[in-house]
């Protein structure tokens, strides 16, 4: 929501909880359309950023002095390097190496709309960045000629292009600079880029989104393209995912990639797939994990559970049988792009 807190004045559009739609949240950054350059959109979203990770960190820190004293750790102590040389529990940063991680969600969904802002206002001026915001506050109603426009004719990240990509470079790298240079009681933060599951609860809790996301739908997971939107092939997506500086997030990132079954037919392909991971790790990718299974599989086993007990799908640094995970959770995996080698 940082992004929509920068172009929408600090106010949260969506209510969530107890955060209603007419409560400023976030800094007074202005809105979308007063907003003349686009250099005025990056300034805004890197207050809001630099704004949130402080406050999240030093609630965060709180939390920790209060924890070593009411949830001590001392079987997790006892694995941990360096805790019995110090004598101190995992909690008061006994341990070898000390940090705190924080995670992102939805970078692919920020970088794009960032593209996407940049693209239709500021470069092509296709429209207006007052009709963009309505756009986005009608969650796309009667805008469709725009939403069109924007997932079959703009450019966007995970497609090799350069002129798409950087802006995710760009926003990965301010959360990163962000949360590194917090610390708190066992040490320095460390910056992540990874869901987990929460994309799909996130998405829920999220406005529609300048990249063609409506509202309450999934957010992209980890440093994955938004869904659908890498249609130039696997070697293109691990190009443009490749230009985030994974150097910066010590807390990992993730990445996930899904491929039809029949592309892997044949000692050929494997070794294709084989070369085509040794490629986007010698680019500097941190993880990649993989799914080999058809969107048609999956749908089958939603619609017939009791076939598809053994499937296995990979998730998001974890492995779980299909028909266990939420229905949500079960859309999220289906609609990811699948790839052919």
């Amino acid at each position: 929501n940082a992004l929509w807190l920068a172009i929408n004045n600090g106010y949260n559009p969506k209510q969530v909880d107890d955060c209603v739609p007419d409560k400023q949240v976030g800094l007074p950054t202005g809105y979308l359309y007063e907003m003349e350059t686009f250099a005025q959109v990056q300034d805004a979203f890197k207050k809001q950023v630099e704004f949130f990770v402080k406050w999240h960190c030093a609630n965060t820190n709180n939390f920790e002095y209060i924890a070593r004293e009411v949830l001590p750790q001392p079987v997790v102590s006892a694995t941990m390097d360096g805790c019995m040389e110090s004598g101190k529990d995992v909690m008061y940063g006994g341990a070898r190496y000390n940090s705190t991680g924080v995670a992102g969600v939805g970078i692919g969904n920020v970088g794009d709309s960032l593209n996407i802002i940049n693209h239709l206002v500021y470069e092509k001026k296709i429209c207006t960045a007052r009709e963009l915001y309505d756009a986005l506050m009608s969650d796309w109603e009667g805008r469709e000629d725009l939403l069109q426009y924007i997932k079959n004719e703009a450019p966007h990240y995970g497609n090799g292009i350069e002129a798409a990509d950087c802006h995710t470079r760009w926003a990965a790298g301010v959360f990163a600079d962000a949360v590194n240079s917090c610390t708190g009681p066992r040490g320095r933060y460390s910056a992540g880029l990874y869901p987990v599951t929460t994309n799909v609860l996130f998405g829920q809790k999220t406005a529609a989104t300048p990249d063609g996301r409506r509202s309450g739908e999934p957010l992209a997971d980890g440093i994955s393209p938004v869904q659908q939107m890498d249609v130039n092939g696997p070697t293109a997506a691990l190009l443009s995912v490749a230009v985030i500086d994974q150097r910066k997030f010590s807390n990992g990132t993730l990445l996930n990639m899904k491929f039809h079954p029949r592309s892997m037919a044949g000692q050929h392909s494997v070794q294709k797939l084989s070369s085509l991971i040794q490629t986007y790790f010698e680019m500097g990718g941190m993880e990649m994990q993989i799914n080999i299974v058809s969107a048609d599989i999956l749908r089958a086993a939603q619609k017939r559970p009791e076939e598809y007990k053994n499937l296995i799908v990979r998730v998001a640094g974890f492995s779980v049988y299909f028909v266990e995970l939420h229905e949500n959770n079960q859309n999220d995996l289906i609609s990811r792009t699948e790839h052919s080698l």
